[in-house]
This record gives C-alpha cells, structure tokens and sequence, in this order.
C-alpha cells in the first residue's frame, strides 16, 4: 500500500522553525504529529518551501548555521521527500496553471508551484496560507491549516 504523501507549506516549516513565530505551537504539534506516524505519511517538500524557509529564518535573526543544522536535521528522516521540478513537468503544470488561473484569477505564482506539486503527488496541502488554502478550496482540492483536520482527513 502507497503511503498518503503531505505537501508542506513554508508557512507552517518556518513556524516550526522560529520558535517565536505566533504559529510556532501549532506547526510544533502539526509536524510532531507527522513524524509520530512514519510508516503512514511521507512528507513531501519542494525546494521553494526550503529557500523561502531560509529567507524568513534569516530575516527572523537565525544564524546560517542554526538554520543549516534545522534543515539537515528535517532532511535526515526517511519520512521527508524533496522534490525536484523536471522540465516535463513544466509542460504538464503550464497547462494545469492556464485553466487554474482562469478559475482563480488571483492565484499567486508561488502558490501555483505548491498546488501544482501537491497534485503531481495527490498530496495534501499543509499550509496555514489563506490565499493559498482558498485556491485549494475553490478548486475543490484537499487542504487543511490544523492539527485537529490534519488529523481528522482520511487518507
């Protein structure tokens, strides 16, 4: 049986990340909840997710270094998938994006990235941003922003 695959969102990592973010708790709890069920949910991250990660950590004060061993920590789990963009994948989200944004006209070029991504893998988006939980929802397209309907989504 094929593990459910959970995209993350930068949102969420980088409020697990900065320990004073106002999200802090509820992303600490989202992404212990992911690691406690390894055999059952893969963790899927694009590369947007870690620069933009990076970019607010360093902003936020975080040294190159904490951050650096945050990540390799996060990235040592069997459990957390990074995933490339391939130039046929382009092809196939360039179409997807066309009849998206007329749907969506307001949609966010980093957003599309993540949707596109989440359902090259019908992974679940895990985010806690707005505009980009409202696409997901107007395209009738699984997301949630908690603990509580993380937990309650059935796989």
């Amino acid at each position: 049986m094929n593990k459910p695959d959970v995209l993350l969102d930068s949102c969420v990592l980088a409020s697990f990340f900065l320990v004073n973010d106002s999200g802090h708790q509820e992303a600490l709890q989202t992404i212990k909840y992911l690691f406690s069920k390894p055999e059952e949910i893969n963790i899927i991250l694009a590369p947007l997710v870690i620069y933009e990660t990076s970019v607010v950590a360093i902003r936020s004060g975080y040294s190159e270094v904490a951050i650096a061993n945050r990540l390799h920590k996060l990235l040592t789990y069997d459990q957390v998938i990074v995933i490339s963009l391939s130039e046929l994948a382009v092809f196939k989200h360039l179409h997807r994006t066309a009849h998206t944004s007329v749907r969506q006209p307001q949609i966010r070029t980093h957003d599309m990235l993540i949707l596109n991504t989440a359902i090259d893998f019908g992974a679940l988006v895990l985010s806690s941003d707005r505009p980009l939980l409202s696409v997901c929802h107007g395209l009738d397209y699984p997301a949630c922003s908690t603990i509580n309907q993380l937990a309650a989504y059935q796989f």
